[in-house]
């Protein structure tokens, strides 16, 4: 069965499509009782999988398309996030590589619950040691790259959730500091030590509305703070003290997000339909 076009349907926040029965559509990391639909294409990462770190990154199964197509898309997927690693510095997401891999085979795709947005913000009570799942990937980078591609994705790609809208146009007075150096100090000065880490700075940093990052943004300083908004999963320890934080978690969901609406902003994305 040859695929054309295709939902792709994450696990974030945002509408589901109208149901129709038997129109292909992808699933990411659901769970293994739950019985497979009629078109669905289920991708699911080995760790959700419960599988061997030597084993394939995503493994896709459907009662749609025959065994043979699932164990090439499987392939197809493989070789993929390998290629993103190297732009990433992690493993990517699943949902980011099935966009790269199926634009690639020509597949018409509307995307539904994908802002590539997760929030990073931790419950109260979160024990110390406990990680975010959403914090193994670098959305910061997913965002980037998928900005990278959209020009020749957009005349078969409908993906509206990729446009973050700002919440705040309000005009800066001429004497507002930059504050991209100061996040970034912030980070270096205080890595892997919590203990008495300048709060306030971060406070003051994540009270800014988005126009104070827009007017001093660029790439290079955007691509440069990306790491430190994601951890490696096979490293017992990191500097990023401040992704386990329960405390700080707010102001740095809140700056990770203005980050991505500067990234967008500089590069001049229309609203996206």
């Amino acid at each position: 069965m040859e695929l054309k076009a295709a939902r792709i349907i994450g696990n974030g926040p945002g509408d589901l499509p109208p149901t129709t029965e038997g129109r292909p559509h992808v699933t990411f990391n659901q769970a293994s009782t739950s019985s497979l639909q009629l078109g669905e294409i289920r991708i699911t990462n080995r760790k959700i999988g419960g599988m061997s770190p030597e084993s394939p990154p995503f493994v896709v199964t459907s009662e749609s398309f025959a065994a043979d197509w699932c164990r090439a898309l499987q392939k197809e997927l493989a070789v993929a996030a390998a290629e993103l690693m190297l732009p990433l510095g992690c493993q990517p997401s699943a949902g980011l590589t099935t966009v790269r891999v199926l634009s690639g085979m020509g597949v018409s795709l509307e995307l539904y619950r994908m802002p590539l947005c997760p929030s990073l913000q931790r419950l109260p009570k979160m024990p110390a040691r406990t990680p975010l799942s959403a914090a193994f990937h670098n959305w910061l980078g997913e965002r980037r790259l998928a900005w990278q591609w959209w020009e020749d994705l957009q005349p078969t790609c409908s993906w509206p959730q990729l446009y973050l809208p700002a919440d705040s146009l309000e005009k800066l007075s001429s004497d507002s500091n930059n504050p991209f150096p100061v996040l970034y100090q912030w980070f270096t000065q205080h890595a892997g030590r919590p203990s008495g880490a300048d709060i306030e700075t971060l406070r003051w940093l994540a009270s800014l509305p988005p126009t104070a990052w827009y007017s001093d943004a660029n790439k290079a300083q955007l691509q440069a703070l990306e790491h430190f908004f994601f951890l490696l999963r096979d490293d017992r320890e990191t500097p990023n003290w401040w992704l386990y934080c329960n405390g700080v978690s707010t102001f740095i969901d809140t700056i990770h997000l203005r980050l991505m609406q500067a990234q967008q902003h500089l590069a001049s994305a229309p609203a996206v339909g």
